[in-house]
């Protein structure tokens, strides 16, 4: 619903030509409005008078009176009101004390961005956040690059001795990003990673062509370029191997998490888990667009799936859709590199779309105001009511 569309139910509710479903969404809005908020303005008294009208018709059945009175700005505000109903989001901020929304704000976080370190394979770190643009370094025919909008690029400037190149030769390097960090890496064969925070990939400086195999820790979003050799592309974790040739799908695996969830959106992998602490292989799974593998101690679940929600952080969006609390909290606490207490978190889900290029306190307000939990600091610590 835009705000065109709000004004125009304002319109019919005073005019008395609205639904009922309209009807009760503007009353239920003056039904928690302050009445010390409210203000009489006799320039609008013709317009505000249907209104005092239709207040007094509905109080009289209750045998009360109460003839409210609202400015056109007052108008303006419940339309922007309506619009957020409208789009699922009630935000109502009235309604929380003000003293913890004064903390919330003092203790405000800036959301995450494209931070990341590369290793390098001699062991030399270069910070990504503060390199400069262009070429970084060449090292075993390969030029590293970072390019004008944040991403690390790999290409091949030299085939000298690529024949001779092993698996046991391969020299690695690794990308890692910190709590508060997201980064985009285009790997040698053409194939894009998007590292979410708190995560890292492993791979070759340059691939063979028998295998292209990366190891990931945390999340990533990979789009594999398929290769005229069809070299298949294996992506590791600590408990799962995943195998493709050309597919773009997203690993979560964070040590945090139940589960390792594996969702595809294009093309088709296969699934092999590995039992934490030893050998034994669980029964391999091959997964579809639109599905979702989920690997734990009782084996590898298959699933389907909205995938928007699987990949929305590397939209720039979180994305809650029967979320538990503390998954959400989990995800917080890596975007905006804070700690949660986990002690008092009650037993909710939540459901919502909020942008991740928001400060800390506007995530916050939003769910308070869509969930009736209340949040505040104490310390550096995020507590949880």
């Amino acid at each position: 619903m835009d705000i065109k569309k709000a004004e125009q139910i304002l319109d019919k509710y005073l005019s008395g030509h609205c639904t009922v479903k309209e009807k009760q969404t503007v009353e239920e809005w003056f039904d928690v409005l302050p009445e010390e908020e409210l203000q009489f303005d006799t320039q609008n008294k013709d317009r505000l008078a249907k209104n005092m009208k239709v207040q007094i018709d509905r109080k009289s059945k209750r045998n009360t009176v109460k003839v409210w009175s609202l400015n056109a700005t007052r108008w303006m505000t419940a339309a922007l009101f309506l619009l957020f109903v409208g789009m699922g989001t009630y935000l109502y901020l009235n309604q929380q004390p003000q003293k913890k929304k004064q903390q919330i704000v003092q203790h405000d976080v800036d959301p995450g961005g494209a931070k990341a370190t590369l290793l390098l394979a001699n062991g030399t770190e270069i910070d990504l956040t503060d390199a400069t643009k262009g070429q970084l370094t060449e090292e075993d025919g390969i030029r590293i690059s970072k390019t004008d909008d944040g991403q690390l690029v790999y290409k091949i400037v030299s085939r000298r001795n690529e024949s001779k190149k092993t698996t046991k030769s391969l020299s690695y390097n690794e990308i890692r990003t910190p709590k508060g960090g997201k980064y985009k890496v285009i790997l040698p064969d053409s194939s894009c990673v998007w590292l979410n925070a708190a995560s890292s990939l492993r791979y070759p400086t340059r691939f063979d062509d028998k295998i292209r195999r990366v190891e990931l820790k945390g999340e990533g979003y990979f789009e594999v370029y398929k290769n005229k050799g069809q070299v298949p592309f294996i992506v590791t974790t600590a408990t799962q191997q995943l195998e493709v040739l050309g597919t773009h799908f997203n690993i979560n695996g964070y040590m945090d998490e139940s589960t390792v969830k594996t969702t595809l959106i294009e093309g088709k992998v296969r699934v092999y888990g590995v039992n934490e602490g030893s050998t034994t292989h669980l029964e391999p799974k091959t997964l579809i667009p639109g599905q979702q593998s989920q690997i734990s101690t009782k084996g590898i679940q298959i699933t389907k799936v909205e995938v928007a929600e699987a990949v929305a952080w590397k939209d720039n969006f979180f994305y809650f859709k029967g979320t538990d609390l503390t998954s959400v909290m989990r995800q917080l606490e890596r975007w905006y590199d804070i700690e949660v207490d986990y002690e008092s978190l009650p037993k909710r889900k939540l459901r919502g779309k909020i942008p991740r290029n928001v400060k800390l306190s506007t995530v916050l307000k939003t769910i308070e105001e869509t969930s009736n939990l209340e949040f505040h600091w104490q310390g550096r610590r995020l507590m949880v009511e």
